[in-house]
């Protein structure tokens, strides 16, 4: 897994808003990765903003697969990449609408729908708007919402109040484990033939 991966991925999910929603809604509008607890906005976040909380990484069993087949490289060498290990990456998705403003709550609905709208129409993320290490994988970068259990919890641990909300679910395919060599084939198998009943 590269180090970058999950920094790679919420550059990824910024892309794809700023390349499909509403460019008049999101132009004023900070798009964060920041926890959304009592202290939102951080420093230096400036409302209204679109935030996604990373608040749980789990693997992904459901696409887990065998083996693949063995490659042959230039200098005759055989290799077999590793299957790659699924990892569900679930993001809290809340919407802040700008201090003092008249209507905050219709404000929030509105870029929250927005955002939902844009995510919900890509079960499997663009390769335009793959970002880092993402770029390279070889499996796509699928995508969906779910049910977010025991939200409540979640608001209390972060010690802010509930808001409206989306849990995102991004599933990411990583290499783990490292590629098994086989070294050279033989050119040629010799094969002995012995008689029936001969000792």
């Amino acid at each position: 897994m590269a180090p970058t991966m999950l920094h790679d991925l919420d550059r990824s999910l910024e892309a794809l808003l700023r390349a499909y929603a509403d460019p008049a809604l999101l132009e004023q509008t900070s798009i964060t990765f920041a926890t959304p607890g009592s202290n939102f906005p951080p420093q230096g976040v400036t409302l209204p903003a679109l935030n996604l909380f990373l608040y749980d990484v789990q693997e992904n069993h459901e696409y887990r697969g065998g083996a693949s087949e063995w490659h042959k490289r230039d200098d005759g060498t055989l290799f077999r990449p590793p299957a790659p290990v699924r990892v569900d990456c679930h993001y809290l998705v809340t919407a802040w609408a700008a201090e003092g403003a008249p209507t905050p709550d219709q404000d929030e609905h509105h870029l929250l729908g927005a955002a939902l709208v844009v995510l919900l129409r890509f079960r499997e993320l663009p390769a335009a708007v793959l970002r880092g290490a993402l770029v390279a994988s070889e499996r796509p970068v699928r995508a969906r919402t779910q049910a977010a259990h025991r939200l409540g919890e979640l608001w209390s641990a972060l010690g802010g109040r509930p808001r409206p909300a989306f849990n995102y679910v991004v599933t990411l395919a990583l290499a783990v484990h490292p590629t098994e060599e086989g070294g050279h084939p033989p050119d040629s198998v010799s094969l002995t033939l012995t008689p029936k009943g001969s000792s």
